[in-house]
């Protein structure tokens, strides 16, 4: 890992490399408040950068902890703008920023060394060490991922289904029996209910009437409910109201493993059925007519 373009070796003074990346940052905001549109461009690329950093920030611990030597851990390719050093290792800022790249020594078993620092290259360390530097970068990735899923979950509310009643359709045996919308179902035929599923099978398994009970202004009553067939099933004729809550950071946690899974499932999913015939004649058609998709 080093810098494909490698140093070109000229030299910038510290007045040009300051000015120059003030230059950058005073265009960038001046395009931003001339066209608004652009910001969500700039913070897209901001967050790409940072998760190439990242990335690699996870590739420099894994090396280090792994008794390696990291010379270089840069944002960009190309020319110095800026750099310091903190230890062995020089942090900075190139030219081109098309991300960003750690540097080992002893990547290669060409590369040359100074023999006194042989033993701490990326080609003399042991296989399980050079596995966890590399599978460091990925790792992070991963754990970002995680904590981005998790805390859109946490941070922001859900459309949930309540056990209170949403509408009640007219004609139908829930009207009849006097039920009405904003009524919450606790029970049905002295049955708990909690969870706005369990009201389908139960009024589909009775047998006849069924005694539904229900709170209304803090007091409850229990009224008896004759199903019908209405759209081919034994229904009574509500259906569920719907809330926006947050989600709880405890239930969050399995539903980002599970949010995570599905997307890689999906991605994993898609690629492979890329490279099928009927994959690759759809992306086929795609290329030849796109409009035809619209």
């Amino acid at each position: 890992m080093r810098d494909p373009l490698g140093d070109t070796g000229t030299e910038v003074s510290t007045r040009r490399k300051v000015t120059g990346l003030a230059a950058v940052l005073v265009l960038v905001a001046v395009l931003v408040a001339l066209r608004p549109s652009l910001l969500m461009t700039v913070l897209i690329i901001v967050g790409l950068v940072l998760t190439i950093m990242l990335h690699e920030a996870g590739h420099l611990i894994g090396a280090k902890r792994g008794g390696m030597k990291a010379t270089e851990f840069f944002l960009g390719f190309g020319p110095r703008l800026w750099s310091i050093r903190r230890g062995e290792t020089e942090y900075g800022i190139k030219a081109i920023p098309a991300g960003g790249y750690v540097r080992v020594i002893g990547m290669s078993n060409l590369e040359e060394v100074d023999p006194a620092d042989e033993a701490r290259t990326y080609r003399a360390a042991s296989y399980p060490r050079r596995m966890v530097m590399i599978l460091a970068g990925v790792t992070v990735n991963l754990v970002l991922a995680f904590l981005l899923t998790f805390t859109f979950l946490v941070g922001h509310d859900q459309e949930r289904v309540t056990t209170n009643v949403g509408t009640v359709m007219a004609g139908t045996p829930a009207a009849a029996a006097g039920i009405r919308a904003g009524d919450r179902i606790v029970a049905i035929d002295g049955e708990r209910v909690t969870d706005w599923e369990q009201v389908g099978p139960a009024v589909r398994r009775a047998d006849g009437s069924i005694e539904v009970t229900v709170e209304r202004d803090g007091a409850t009553r229990t009224v008896t409910v004759t199903p019908e067939i209405i759209d081919g099933a034994r229904r009574m004729g509500v259906t569920a109201s719907l809330t926006n809550e947050p989600v709880p950071p405890l239930e969050a946690v399995p539903r980002t493993f599970s949010v995570l899974w599905t997307g890689t499932q999906q991605t994993v999913g898609g690629i492979a059925h890329l490279f099928t015939p009927s994959g690759v004649e759809q992306y086929s058609r795609t290329v030849q007519n796109p409009d035809a998709n619209g």
